[in-house]
């Protein structure tokens, strides 16, 4: 890579639709004379070439960026960017959105991440008819620095990212479980962005990008549209198959062919489809798969003999080839079935144990064996009988293996179910192991009725684990899985009576872990039974106790009034707020109040009632929470007088309501509107002299309107100059019921004097 000169003084401006020519003009002398010995004689072709994307960072860019100082690049990438973003979310960039895009950028070192792009270990030539056939491109699939650059989306934007995520699996947000859409804006921070957002890039790379989140956030949906991809109709999802593609989602690295050269990624990413069809539903493979006559196991057919203690040579053909095998055991008895494949033979690849009942998904332990890699997965046989082994190979063309079972003397220190569980007691640490895969270890503990209690493994050499709370008829209670604390499956649980409870614990593979159980201090209870009480016009102190801990408040509102809740951070970094009725529902909420980490929410009563209040937060600290009463603004007709600066809380009560404001106007100035979004989903506005609802706010459909845009904060702004003194109206409207809050400001300009 060129070394960057020394940064030009000069103005530097670009807009949007220009060339490398504009670019050029006006750099120093020293960055042009970079990029001429960078080019040569392609510099001319390069410079006729406009400042976008195009669908990505093209590797011609690379060198050109190279030569520009840290500020210069920064500002061309912008300008290249802000298209290709428009047209791949389809609309053009909200303000706040752009706003906040452009500050994730102020100190990315642009000239750097385009080296990364087109870095790597291999080189080809352009093909044949480009203008540039000397250049060398690498091999690197285009994505890695543009994900670099576009990182912020995410936050910046999460709906539109989301929203683009779901449509390479045909789906949208409503088709959604709440819970499921909260996992997949969380998983927004890992998502290949430009992979995702641009319809233009490859599909299949899209696809792959949304099947590693939607796999792992809504496994249900993400099996809905598989059978759709892999043309495989109706794929049935019991509890065993839920679990398998769990299982695979946990351990598979799918994102994995997004780097890989073009030629290679394609046929990566079908195979890893076609893996997860094979290892979870092959029962329901394409009846001519079984007719391959380069298979040397067609699928369901002429199982292959092993006797315990004997091994046998093999080879793995092709793309997600499945090869049966068969073997004695007997009931309880544990074997270790090892799989060897030559090092320089590629293979991923999971073995199954199944008789006519149940199906078992193991993934092996992989380790260097004398030149050799060993896949080593320990069972126990569930019954004695004929067991069926199905071994999925994932390969590059083929790839021989030696197939061994043999008996092993394991000592299970946990049992496997209730009856012959291990008694734990609150406040004990258990040191524990799964001995082998499939393995469960299961625990009782007695709980006390309105008893909050902590459970969690602490991961040893357990790859992952699952953590699950049952009542002792099975039902499960809660589960928890190694998500947010990658060492760490946890459970938060308040006992609805006493009694004893069933706790259960799996993995992935095989290892060491601690189970703990204890009673965390907590100063204000989660349950809705022994809520805190929080008075008006006071503030109560609270403590986020331990991950997970959540504070229960509740508050005596009376109909019509309008609230402000507030929480103010102490030693919690960030904190979230809920104000619901007590049937699950909420009817306001909050997570950074006007950009910062704190939270506040402004609603009207509907009735007379208790409202619950739910506080919690990232990682632990303490926070005081308050309640007030805002006095109502005075109305003017069916308008709210609003002084400038004042914060005016709103409610929408039903999909068509709106509120109007009245507020005094100076030809000329210039003011800015702002509407902070609580639980109202979004909102349209419009300023005028007239006191009547415009029809354009009143008379339209709800399928008619056009809704304004919001940043991160879930913040609404607009800069409106008056063109005439004296009244003005706000009329505001959004898709259906909910909470919000409106301010007007004067904008401050800065003024000259003549001279």
């Amino acid at each position: 890579m060129q070394t960057s000169p020394a940064q030009s003084v000069a103005e530097f401006e670009l807009e949007e639709g220009e060339k490398w020519r504009a670019v050029y003009s006006q750099i120093s002398s020293a960055e042009q004379e970079c990029m001429r010995d960078a080019v040569g004689p392609h510099l001319d072709l390069f410079l006729q070439r406009r400042v976008e994307l195009d669908g990505g960072i093209g590797t011609w860019m690379a060198p050109l960026f190279a030569c520009l100082t840290l500020d210069h690049a920064r500002t061309v990438f912008i300008v290249a960017s802000e298209r290709y973003l428009e047209d791949a979310l389809g609309s053009p960039l909200d303000q706040a959105v752009e706003d906040c895009w452009r500050e994730s950028l102020a100190d990315a070192d642009v000239v750097a991440a385009f080296a990364y792009e087109v870095s790597g270990v291999r080189t080809y030539a352009a093909p044949a008819g480009t203008p540039f056939p000397d250049l060398k491109i690498s091999a690197r699939q285009p994505g890695i620095g543009q994900r670099l650059l576009m990182g912020a989306l995410p936050d910046c934007a999460p709906e539109l990212v989301l929203e683009a995520l779901l449509d390479r699996f045909s789906l949208t947000l409503p088709e959604l479980a709440q819970i499921e859409r909260e996992c997949l804006t969380e998983r927004l921070v890992h998502v290949n962005v430009p992979a995702v957002i641009d319809p233009r890039s490859d599909r299949i790379v899209g696809v792959l990008e949304a099947a590693e989140s939607l796999g792992t956030c809504a496994p249900r949906s993400f099996v809905a549209r598989l059978s759709e991809l892999v043309g495989v109709e109706s794929l049935v999802l019991d509890t065993a198959r839920l679990t398998c593609v769990e299982q695979l989602m946990s351990i598979s690295d799918l994102s994995s062919s997004i780097v890989s050269p073009p030629h290679v990624g394609h046929w990566r990413t079908l195979s890893i489809l076609w893996f997860f069809l094979l290892s979870c539903w092959p029962e329901q493979v394409p009846s001519e798969r079984d007719a391959d006559p380069e298979d040397d196991h067609p699928i369901r057919r002429n199982d292959t003999r092993v006797n315990v203690g004997e091994p046998v040579q093999d080879v793995m053909d092709g793309i997600a080839d499945i090869d049966w095998f068969d073997f004695e055991g007997d009931e309880g008895s544990h074997y270790i079935i090892d799989l060897r494949v030559a090092n320089d033979q590629p293979f991923y690849g999971i073995i199954a144990l199944q008789n006519d009942e149940t199906r078992q998904y193991g993934f092996p332990s992989v380790s260097e064996d004398a030149g050799y890699t060993l896949h080593r997965l320990i069972v126990r046989a569930p019954e004695s009988d004929h067991h069926r082994l199905q071994v999925v190979g994932h390969v590059y063309g083929h790839a021989p293996y030696t197939l061994s079972i043999t008996e092993a003397e394991i000592e299970d220190d946990h049992g496997d179910t209730p009856t012959d569980a291990t008694l734990a007691a609150v406040g004990e640490v258990i040191d524990a192991e799964l001995e082998f895969d499939f393995d469960t270890d299961v625990f009782v503990f007695e709980a006390e009725a309105d008893r909050t209690y902590l459970i969690e493994t602490v991961l040893e050499t357990l790859y992952s684990s699952t953590l699950s709370l049952e009542h002792n008829s099975g039902e499960l209670l809660k589960q928890d899985y190694n998500d947010d604390d990658p060492g760490s499956a946890r459970v938060v649980w308040t006992a609805p009576s006493s009694g004893r409870f069933v706790i259960k614990v799996r993995g992935i593979g095989r290892g060491e872990y601690t189970l703990a159980i204890w009673q965390p201090p907590d100063d204000h209870s989660n349950s809705s039974w022994t809520p805190t009480s929080l008075p008006l016009s006071a503030s109560v102190a609270g403590k986020i106790d331990y991950v997970g801990d959540r504070d229960l408040f509740v508050f005596e509102a009376e109909q019509n009034n309008s609230y402000e809740i507030t929480v103010s951070l102490g030693t919690l970094s960030d904190s979230e707020l809920n104000v619901g009725i007590g049937d699950g529902s909420w009817v306001a909420s909050n997570d950074d109040d006007r950009g910062s980490l704190s939270s506040r929410v402004v609603w009207r009563a509907d009735d007379s009632r208790q409202y619950y209040i739910t506080v919690w937060g990232r990682g632990t600290g303490t926070y005081t929470i308050s309640a007030a009463q805002v006095d109502p603004l005075p109305m003017v007709g069916d308008a709210a007088v609003l002084p400038f600066g004042t914060l005016a809380p709103g409610s929408l009560d039903f999909a068509g309501d709106h509120d109007s404001y009245l507020f005094q106007a100076t030809a000329g100035e210039t003011y800015i509107i702002t509407v902070y979004l609580y639980s109202l989903a979004s909102v349209k506005y419009e300023v005028g002299k007239s006191a009547d609802c415009p029809p354009d706010i009143c008379a339209l459909s709800e399928r008619e309107r056009q809704w304004s845009g919001f940043d991160e904060s879930r913040i609404s702004r607009a800069v409106w100059t008056a063109e005439e003194n004296g009244d003005h109206y706000i009329h505001l409207t959004g898709p259906g019921s909910g909470t919000y809050e409106l301010v007007v400001t004067v904008a401050v300009t800065e003024s000259t004097s003549d001279d």
